[in-house]
């Protein structure tokens, strides 16, 4: 049973590529396309924050861990131990369920501490 599937492929195969050479369609893999020119983004920390903005960006801030987090420009990682996005002015959403805003002793943005209680080294 095994061996039968195996030659109807190496046939439907043969087949296939009989009717393109009859049909005068060529398969030319070596031929190189054109991409679109995009603006090229050379290093991934730079890729992510401009991938996103926003509450997705805050989202896709969350999903990190502290490492990642601290090699970005768009997040910071706070006291409470969470990634969040921002830049050396704190995070952009630091706001509770009730619109207050959440108290934070330090904050560290790309391995650099801010605020009154940053940790002694």
């Amino acid at each position: 049973m095994m061996k039968s599937k195996t030659i109807l492929k190496i046939v439907f195969i043969f087949l296939f590529l009989s009717a393109l050479s009859f049909l005068n369609i060529y398969l030319n893999l070596s031929e190189s396309f054109e991409m679109p020119i995009m603006p090229f983004i050379n290093d991934t920390a730079n890729a992510f924050c401009q991938s996103k903005s926003g509450a997705a960006l805050e989202t896709s801030c969350n999903q990190l861990t502290q490492g990642n987090c601290g090699r970005t420009n768009c997040c910071v990682w706070t006291s409470n131990n969470k990634c969040k996005s921002g830049n050396a002015n704190g995070p952009t959403f630091n706001t509770g369920p009730n619109g207050k805003t959440l108290p934070l002793d330090y904050y560290y943005f790309q391995g650099k501490c801010y605020g009154p209680n940053c940790p002694k080294a």
